[in-house]
């Protein structure tokens, strides 16, 4: 099992048309978002402006979850979609996409044939979970965005604030604890190789 504890400092800023993103990991680690040579990449951004249209990224599947606040995303011609905070949204990254409203969100892209998806965890205070990876996933990445937490693991233990990231990979059916003394708000990815 590998860990890789990583902080605010540690993440890649850039801007988009409605605001910020801070991209928190791209695999493989030398890849570029801009040519799009990625097997997948995790990120967070800030929708600032009460519409604005999202980047089209042709060849990219998207996973969009609000952490904070509703947006409303129509694609195309089709039914708009409202999110409320910890929904996730999936959605092909060529089709045009508006969005109304602002929010801070998580966001997976992916390329290929990977197979990953978004989830989250909410663990109140003085309370543990415990993941335990299903068959096939080999990597986990978990977002700390509220609170504090200690993610105890066979090869030892992490201890994260808001704002943190841990990508865990090698895992083998390997369970990790998550300890919590106050609400903490967890986004998730998992991978499957």
């Amino acid at each position: 099992m590998l860990c890789k504890h990583l902080s605010k400092t540690d993440f890649q800023i850039g801007h988009w048309a409605g605001g910020t993103t801070a991209q928190l990991y791209i695999y493989p680690e030398n890849s570029d978002y801009k040519t799009k040579d990625f097997e997948f990449r995790i990120s967070t951004a800030s929708v600032d402006l009460e519409e604005s249209d999202f980047t089209l990224l042709t060849g990219v599947s998207r996973q969009i979850m609000t952490l904070m606040g509703d947006i409303k995303l129509t694609h195309e011609d089709k039914e708009p979609i409202v999110l409320t905070p910890w929904q996730v949204h999936f959605f092909p990254g060529d089709l045009a996409t508006r969005c109304k409203g602002k929010c801070t969100d998580f966001n997976l892209m992916t390329t290929g044939s990977t197979k990953a998806e978004v989830s989250h965890w909410r663990i109140s205070e003085e309370n543990s979970v415990c993941f335990i990876p299903e068959q096939g996933i080999c990597k986990a990445f978990f977002y700390l965005y509220k609170g504090n937490a200690q993610f105890i693991m066979p090869t030892g233990s992490v201890i994260m604030q808001s704002g943190e990231f841990l990508s865990v990979e090698d895992l083998n059916s390997e369970e990790i604890s998550i300890i919590s003394d106050c609400e903490a708000l967890i986004a998730a990815v998992y991978v499957w190789g």
